[in-house]
């Protein structure tokens, strides 16, 4: 995942990598890679002005039932992930709130809040733990702890079920720096070409700009300036019979989302696996266009 996040975080940053001895978790890969880039994407926020990002990961061992002299948890073996940064940091009120579902500091348009929340729930799910240390002016520290195991599936017993691969083009319309690239390698891994926008403006261009087929538009609904209803509908007037899959943190009936949107529209949920999402899209691109009366 390293070039990727080099990638995310720019020049202005360095990225520290520390590694340890080969140990297992179980737990998905593709779940690893969403964990470590919500937290470093965050710390990317928490340096504007540049500043250096710690990624460690080392084997520990619990004994005592505490870490940190805060969390209680059974001793043995663990792996620990942690994602340190110098930069802004938290008032401990903030601290304290940022796995809740759709909490945010950032503006009302540039994003729904939903990284951190995701980071608990995948982390809590795997049976560990996640806390952050963080002082304002001083920087900010995020550690997971997942407990080792030596329970390792053989290939033979653990059968990926995956969509049929695609082919086709997506043009994916995300506001979100970090849903937009986690989509686009999940799409492209799948096979699918992905031409990738953060906006209204961007997606318009880049579909004037492709002189091939685009086969389906999947757009956040709620974006700056051009909800993501009405890009679908503009660029379905240029582009007759391109599918639409529509995407919220937000469930499609809710206020503001359901409303908008057509009753037969597709949509998948924020935040969605990779799974979900190529099977999502295979769904969309492969739905029979309703005959004519």
């Amino acid at each position: 995942v390293e070039p990727m996040v080099r990638g995310l975080i720019g020049e202005h940053i360095d990225l520290v990598l520390a590694t340890t001895d080969e140990g297992h978790v179980r737990i998905a890969g593709s779940q690893v890679e969403q964990l470590l880039i919500n937290l470093v994407v965050n710390a990317r926020d928490a340096l504007p002005n540049g500043g250096r990002i710690r990624v460690e990961v080392a084997n520990i061992a619990v004994d005592g039932k505490a870490i940190g002299g805060r969390i209680d948890m059974a001793d043995g073996p663990y792996i620990a992930l942690t994602v340190a940064d110098d930069g802004m940091g938290m008032t401990p009120e903030v601290a304290e709130r940022v796995f809740d579902p759709f909490f945010t500091t950032k503006g009302p348009d540039e994003g729904t809040g939903l990284g951190l929340a995701t980071v608990h729930g995948i982390v809590t799910g795997a049976g560990g733990h996640v806390w952050v240390d963080s002082e304002e002016g001083v920087g900010t520290t995020f550690r997971i702890v997942l407990p080792q195991s030596d329970d390792l599936p053989s290939e033979s017993l653990a059968p990926c079920l995956v969509p049929a691969p695609g082919h086709e083009t997506v043009l994916l319309v995300e506001d979100e720096d970090l849903v937009r690239v986690l989509a686009t390698r999940v799409l492209e891994r799948a096979g699918f070409r992905v031409l990738a926008a953060s906006g209204a403006d961007g997606a318009l261009a880049t579909a004037a700009a492709h002189d091939g087929r685009i086969d389906l538009l999947l757009t956040d609904v709620i974006m700056p300036r051009v909800p993501g209803p009405e890009l679908a509908a503009h660029l379905q007037a240029l582009r007759p019979g391109l599918r639409v899959l529509f995407t919220s943190g937000y469930t499609a009936g809710g206020a503001g989302v359901g409303a908008n949107l057509p009753s037969d529209a597709r949509f998948i949920d924020k935040p969605f696996s990779p799974s979900d999402l190529v099977t999502a899209v295979r769904a969309a691109i492969d739905e029979v266009a309703p005959t004519a009366a």
